[in-house]
């Protein structure tokens, strides 16, 4: 494979830069600086234009980077850096059913409405500029018509597809929290009690995981017995350690049921989910529209002896009282920080430098809690936008490129290429039957059917954090995606006007004039690898003896696949 190399950098002080770089530091160059910019904040590659144009004029990169901040795509990687904080994309998991209100829906749809529930509203807050606190605060919810439908939301079927809606079964508003696909996403089975979903919220909101304490549990507790395990959590003094905090927290989350199983929705309709099984303690929440949430059960948490809803010593009811407990602790403004800075830079979330989040904390916390300009603040730092890092103490560069997520993959080829990898897995079988189907499936970006784990993703239940280094299963996907992707933008370009084209504007098929030929290549370079190179460059020379080589039905076929597949197409 030909490597088209590495991004090219310049020296601190170049112009364009925000703030000088620490001693050590190696800037990017202008046009580098934009492609990771471009691709942290949308998921896309800047176009060659811009590319020329901030190269002539860096004073461009922030006017570039304010329109990108207020663009669709930029909503979708506030709902990739979510969904990696709630683990809600879990297309391995079990999904509801598609029968009676849900019927003619496939799973796909109905997969895709309940994981995007919470990052919809999400997504609302921050690009409306509201305080990032609202995420756990809302009076409000979003649902589109299948959501609608499973949970009993108002709906205008002649409205948009996604809406602003309210819960109506008595439980309280508190944005991300009072939603029930989030729930159903974290259960609590078992004598488990809700300590999973508490810890859930003190690790994704306050970086306070429970998990992470020093505790030696005691080895004469028989943790199969419940009343063991209660009696040892009340008493024991390395249990209540933990549980003292735990168990209240816990206690936020009694009224609503530990779990709504797939199997128990089914069996509620096998008995065609009659009146008087509607009634029965086992079925009458397993029919749409489900109910998850039961007021009545707020307060049996004192049927198991446990201790009473509080946050960390503050004694409280209701989920919208956690939610403004969440948000006025001083955890959160530091986590909040701390996690889009992880998301951004790639970095783990506790080895993000912490004089950097107190940096970048200060000016979130002093500008509103806005979260679209602390993403603004990140992308913009020189720590961001640095080549090379040198430390002094070992010699060793630490600060190496950055490497396309999953979902990143997915939008640079269908912007680039128009090209999705989708696939039908059930097949003809499924149609016109009353079986139910998966539908259409993108292979970058699932992994019941597809390669999102192994393109260095997470399924959000067996692999929960992000792989950001090259590694052969990748590289796999990356070769056999950039295959499809390469013809298929062959085929049809050359079938449209050049208006309508994604690559191959400079050339038709039947083009065989080097300069012309030479043109076209330097162009594709831009467009695939964000590098700018003159038509004399050696790396031209070597594609365009890749082009000669072979006939024209052929040649841009490889050529493109060759740059899809090489390196440089996911590094930046």
């Amino acid at each position: 494979m030909m490597t088209m190399g590495c991004p090219s950098s310049v020296s601190p002080g170049a112009p364009g830069d925000t703030a000088p770089p620490e001693r050590g530091v190696v800037l990017l160059s202008d046009a580098d600086q934009l492609s990771r910019i471009s691709l942290a904040v949308r998921g896309v590659r800047p176009t060659p234009i811009e590319l020329r144009q901030v190269t002539a004029d860096p004073s461009l990169r922030d006017v570039f980077l304010d329109e990108w901040l207020y663009s669709d795509d930029f909503g979708a990687t506030v709902r990739d850096l979510h969904a990696e904080a709630l683990l809600v994309r879990a297309d391995t998991e079990d999904i509801l059913p598609g029968v009676a209100e849900l019927a003619g829906f496939d799973q796909q749809q109905i997969y895709t409405s309940m994981s995007e529930a919470s990052l919809m509203l999400v997504e609302d807050v921050i690009r409306n500029d509201l305080p990032y606190s609202d995420i756990l605060t809302a009076d409000y919810t979003w649902a589109d018509a299948i959501l609608a439908a499973a949970w009993g939301l108002s709906y205008d079927p002649d409205g948009p597809d996604w809406q602003i809606t309210h819960w109506v079964d008595g439980r309280p508003h508190a944005g991300v929290l009072s939603d029930s696909t989030l729930w159903l996403r974290h259960v609590s089975n078992g004598a488990n009690y809700h300590r999973g979903r508490a810890n859930f919220v003190a690790r994704t909101f306050l970086c306070a995981d429970f998990d992470d304490r020093d505790v030696i549990a005691p080895i004469a507790v028989d943790v199969a017995n419940p009343e063991a395990v209660s009696e040892a959590v009340l008493n024991d003094a390395s249990c209540v350690s933990c549980h003292q905090s735990l168990d209240p927290l816990a206690g936020f989350f009694w009224g609503i049921k530990s779990d709504i199983p797939r199997s128990s929705i089914l069996r509620a309709y096998s008995q065609d989910c009659k009146e008087e099984y509607r009634e029965m303690a086992t079925g009458k929440d397993y029919c749409y529209p489900l109910r998850l949430f039961n007021p009545e059960f707020e307060h049996d948490w004192e049927l198991h002896n446990l201790r009473p809803p509080a946050f960390y010593g503050k004694h409280g009811a209701g989920l919208d009282e956690l939610g403004r407990s969440l948000v006025e602790d001083p955890r959160f403004a530091t986590c909040t920080t701390r996690r889009f800075a992880s998301f951004l830079t790639q970095t783990p979330i506790k080895e993000v430098d912490d004089r950097e989040v107190a940096r970048l904390q200060e000016r979130f916390t002093s500008g509103g809690f806005s979260a679209r300009e602390l993403v603004r603040d990140v992308v913009t730092s020189p720590s961001f936008l640095a080549a090379h890092a040198i430390d002094e103490a070992s010699g060793e560069d630490v600060i190496g490129p950055q490497i396309l997520r999953p979902e990143q993959l997915a939008r640079v080829l269908e912007a680039t290429t128009g090209f999705r990898w989708l696939a039908a897995p059930d097949g003809p079988a499924c149609i016109d039957t009353e079986s139910e189907c998966w539908g259409s499936d993108d292979l970058l970006t699932s992994d019941n059917y597809g390669f999102r784990a192994m393109s260095g993703g997470i399924d959000s239940v067996r692999v929960t954090r992000p792989t950001h280094t090259m590694t052969p299963s990748k590289q796999l996907v990356l070769e056999t995606v950039s295959g499809d992707a390469a013809a298929y933008v062959v085929a049809h370009d050359f079938a449209r006007p050049v208006s309508q084209r994604h690559l191959l504007k400079g050339v038709e098929a039947e083009t065989t004039e080097e300069a012309l030929v030479r043109a076209q290549l330097v162009e594709l370079t831009a467009a695939l690898h964000g590098r700018l190179l003159t038509a004399d460059d050696p790396e031209i020379d070597a594609l365009w003896d890749l082009w000669s080589g072979f006939d024209l039905d052929r040649s841009w076929t490889l050529v493109i696949w060759t740059l899809l597949r090489d390196p440089a197409m996911v590094l930046y």
